[in-house]
């Protein structure tokens, strides 16, 4: 197989796995683990060490308890707890428009805008949705660990040489105003279907819909 087959194989795989597990022990909003297992196998990224994965899930789990702490202003300033929600999914967008990781954008993006619209409903809900996002999460990097285990990138006949991954290329100058834009677009993107889950009182059914729209947002240029 070429890397690239090799790729679309190992995501219907590790997805297919991810999916069957989730839906054998059926823990609560188990449906996301094999969302984000799909989400990180089609990035073509090198496989996720352990310590980049314990950041992303503390970067998730961060990131909903900082959209908590938005719903006093939410639930008594409207006006301004929309105005610093705005400013929150900027700020995770600029973020990657800087250079910042992708994943780690899009997981900021998904806390910040989930938190707030549960929240919204129950603030007790947001505490369980901590808790069901973090362990599902958790799950689906242990199934991208293992679809790279079963079709590592080195099987492929078209691979790179060991230690070309390494190699990374020059850095290039960031255009702030080409980044402000781009975190501006992305904005747009998000921030409506944001909005619609704030104002739902069944946002809690449509995760899925926001994981999906969140990682939309980091690809605009798309």
């Amino acid at each position: 197989m070429t890397i690239a087959q090799l790729r679309i194989l190992r995501l219907a795989i590790g997805t297919s796995l991810s999916l069957w597990v989730s839906q054998i022990f059926s823990w609560p909003l188990s449906f996301v683990a094999p969302v984000i297992t799909m989400f990180l196998l089609a990035l073509p990224l090198p496989v996720l060490k352990p310590k980049g994965a314990i950041a992303f899930v503390l970067v998730m789990l961060g990131s909903l308890y900082a959209g908590a702490l938005l719903l006093p202003a939410i639930t008594y300033y409207p006006a301004v707890g929309l105005l610093l929600l705005v400013l929150a999914l900027f700020w995770s967008f600029y973020f990657t428009a800087l250079g910042g990781s992708q994943i780690l954008g899009t997981f900021a993006t998904l806390g910040i805008a989930m938190a707030t619209a549960i929240g919204s409903t129950s603030i007790d809900a947001v505490f369980m949705l901590a808790h069901a996002l973090t362990f599902s999460t958790a799950i689906g990097i242990v199934f991208v660990w293992v679809a790279h285990a079963m079709l590592p990138d080195y099987k492929a006949v078209d691979a790179p040489p060991p230690g070309a991954a390494g190699n990374k290329p020059p850095a290039k100058e960031i255009d702030l105003g080409e980044a402000r834009w781009s975190a501006f677009r992305s904005l747009l993107i998000v921030f409506p279907v944001a909005l619609w889950f704030l104002l739902s009182p069944s946002s809690s059914a449509y995760l899925p819909v926001m994981i999906k729209v969140a990682s939309m947002g980091q690809q605009a240029t798309n």
